[in-house]
């Protein structure tokens, strides 16, 4: 899988001084071991990939994550992460890791990035958040059941559990559960942000739920058939 980052791309050229290049850039890890970024168009720099550590899974990096214009970050389901930032020497534009470190545990779905913090749905414990510039803890909750999909945010950070329940997260540090709403005892498939406050969108094998997290309010539509993919959100409507 790859980002792609339309706009500006902000390179270290020295220690005090960075530049900002337009353009539009895609982001992978290769098969390699290489985070590579590149330019697309006729007039893009030439560009150089980075290596990740020698112990790094060769294959099934999920979707790079543009943290800003200026670093991203690379995460395995396995636990490993990595941190990246952009150089600029002048000839050519470089990818480089700035940090790189493995929790324990199997990771779920993608991290959100959110307030410099890389929040993590770890099987079988719940949730793990990192340091965005270091990779180290910088805090975990604990739930009432085994997380199923990845976090989410919204006013607050909510994630699906095992249980049928959605657990919602206070953003602040440290992290703890501020309340669950439940939907059943069929586990949680996916939960989607729809942008309007406090609505979420959620699908077990059966049912697709709209819920008001603060007046735990909750809609349940039918479906004919179990959902395959997370719903697909258009300006507030669900697919």
């Amino acid at each position: 899988p790859v980002a792609i980052r339309d706009g500006a791309l902000v390179c270290r050229h020295t220690e005090e001084v960075s530049r900002s290049i337009d353009g539009r850039w895609v982001l992978f890890v290769d098969a390699d071991r290489r985070v590579n970024i590149i330019g697309l168009g006729d007039s893009a720099p030439a560009t150089h990939f980075a290596e990740l550590p020698g112990d790094a899974p060769e294959s099934g990096w999920l979707r790079p994550i543009f943290v800003d214009g200026g670093s991203a970050l690379v995460v395995h389901p396995s636990g490993f992460s990595a941190a990246v930032e952009f150089v600029d020497s002048g000839d050519l534009i470089a990818a480089r890791i700035s940090s790189f470190g493995r929790i324990d545990g199997e990771i779920i779905g993608e991290p959100l990035v959110l307030d410099g913090h890389a929040w993590l749905s770890v099987r079988g414990f719940g949730c793990r958040l990192l340091d965005l510039a270091t990779l180290q803890p910088a805090g975990e909750v604990a739930l009432s059941s085994p997380p199923t999909t990845s976090p989410t945010a919204g006013g607050t950070v909510c994630v699906g559990l095992q249980n049928g329940s959605i657990a919602s997260i206070a953003r602040d540090l440290p992290p703890k559960v501020v309340s669950e709403v439940s939907l059943g005892s069929s586990p949680i498939d996916s939960l989607v942000w729809t942008g309007r406050p406090g609505w979420w969108i959620a699908t077990d094998a059966s049912t697709l739920f709209t819920i008001d997290i603060q007046q735990a309010r909750i809609e349940a539509q039918p479906l004919a058939s179990p959902v395959a993919v997370p719903p697909l959100v258009h300006s507030g409507a669900a697919d």
